[in-house]
């Protein structure tokens, strides 16, 4: 809940990121994993 830790702000994208359709789906883990270097 703190903005502060990093995981907070990357759970809500990963949450938003599962809602999209199955297409997008399979993109996921890998986008997934660029945000990850973006972020850091």
């Amino acid at each position: 809940m703190n903005p502060r830790r990093p995981s907070n702000g990357v759970r809500p994208v990963y949450l938003m990121r599962i809602d999209a359709p199955d297409a997008e789906k399979p993109v996921t883990p890998v986008h997934d994993e660029t945000y990850a270097d973006g972020t850091r």
